[in-house]
């Protein structure tokens, strides 16, 4: 502002030209999920498959839709974005027609700059019990082999999750390239890097590869 004051623009994804607002519900909502409710963790009480189940229910061309939410899976677990949560994920009607789609991302952020946050925001991570699957079970953290097992549970092809996790995978310098440009500090620029590139290796190991499964 004149006075030196800094602020921060941001164009609204559910106004339209003309002013009017659109239908968005995000899935905190579409779980019957609210702050109403005694339940104090109702953002984050539910995973990437429940998210899956309810864009089945109220999504007409569910598989496009959760091939963007696997898509976001897997970018926010490559940036340390502890903060996606059940309020920051929303379907939206564009055409007021009742056809859902995917909202546009939002709140993309690395939290492990600011605070020592977990790998996930969703308290049973990508789907309950996936702990207990071969691959976490031996390496201890979700990687290649956890994220493949979600796209199935979505009932993607298998090349449409190959072609996601190696895109994820295989951008490098393209990430190098923009922290280097970003506005943080050279202290903060590492410090991404360092997370990123723990996650990213996360991503490439595969215990079915590894072990001649697949």
């Amino acid at each position: 502002f004149k006075n030196g004051e800094i602020a921060y623009i941001t164009k609204r994804f559910d106004i339209l030209k003309n002013g009017q607002r659109v239908l968005k519900e995000d899935f905190a909502s579409l779980s019957n999920q609210s702050i109403e409710q005694p339940n104090k963790f109702y953002k984050t009480n539910g995973s990437y498959l429940q998210m899956a189940e309810l864009i089945d229910k109220n999504v007409r061309t569910p598989l496009i839709v959760k091939e963007k939410l696997f898509a976001l899976a897997i970018f926010n677990y490559l940036i340390s974005n502890g903060d996606a949560h059940l309020k920051n994920f929303s379907v939206i009607d564009y055409l007021q027609n009742g056809v859902y789609q995917l909202a546009p991302a939002y709140d993309l952020l690395c939290t492990r700059l600011h605070i020592d946050d977990g790998d996930f925001a969703l308290g049973d991570r990508l789907y309950a019990g996936d702990e207990n699957y071969e691959s976490y079970a031996k390496y201890g953290f979700h990687g290649y082999d956890d994220f493949y097992k979600l796209g199935e549970m979505f009932k993607m092809r298998p090349q449409r999750i190959e072609h996601f996790l190696n895109l994820f995978t295989s951008k490098k310098e393209q990430v190098e390239d923009l922290v280097s440009r970003s506005f943080l500090n050279d202290e903060m620029k590492q410090l991404y890097l360092k997370h990123y590139y723990d996650k990213l290796n996360r991503l490439k190991t595969s215990y079915k590869k590894e072990y001649g499964v697949i």
